[in-house]
């Protein structure tokens, strides 16, 4: 007997705040065509990039065999560079803001920025950058390294309106790949 007290006591329980969930949302969609939005969320989904290299995004000449010659056109793509002068990767020695206008390969595939703006393909679409520094936090901090922050910002301003999301230190938790050192950021 006790024990179906208690059933019919947590499913009562259960009940009550099922009806206060469902209300809830209720309430929220209400509230949410009255918030406003921010400025590049859309009003209803998410907003889908993809990335990263030429060959996984596609849509261009040289490297035509990838998400945007397959599906239909996302709200932005991602590139990544970096601020990382005389480091090598599997074989690369980084300049700093490879990838940006040129076409460079540091490990893991091609990236050219300037060629995906410059491509009909890419017109309409936001841009994502992931700017690393893994080993440079300190040139960056006491300012050794503020041509290049003058170059990136130059390359930002040249894109007019095209909305950009600049990810700085991107995964910057992700040890042991970008093991930031936490004293100097």
């Amino acid at each position: 007997m006790k024990f179906k007290v208690l059933l019919i006591s947590v499913l009562t329980l259960f009940l009550v705040q099922c009806k206060k969930k469902v209300q809830t949302k209720e309430n929220h969609s209400e509230n949410k065509e009255v918030q406003k939005r921010a400025k590049f969320e859309p009003k209803e989904g998410v907003l889908l990039f993809v990335g990263q290299e030429l060959e996984a995004v596609g849509g261009l000449q040289a490297f035509n065999d990838g998400y945007l010659d397959h599906f239909d056109k996302p709200a932005g793509w991602t590139t990544y560079t970096s601020i990382n002068p005389g480091d090598t990767s599997f074989g690369f020695i980084h300049k700093g803001l490879d990838g940006l206008w040129e076409t460079n390969d540091w490990g893991d595939h091609h990236y050219n920025a300037k060629m995906q703006l410059q491509s009909p393909s890419y017109t309409n679409m936001a841009l994502a950058i992931g700017l690393s520094f893994v080993n440079h936090e300190e040139k960056v901090a006491e300012g050794t390294h503020d041509v290049f922050i003058e170059k990136l910002a130059d390359f930002l301003l040249s894109l007019g309106k095209r909305p950009v999301f600049l990810r700085i230190a991107y995964e910057f938790d992700g040890h042991p790949w970008n093991h930031y050192d936490r004293e100097s950021t």
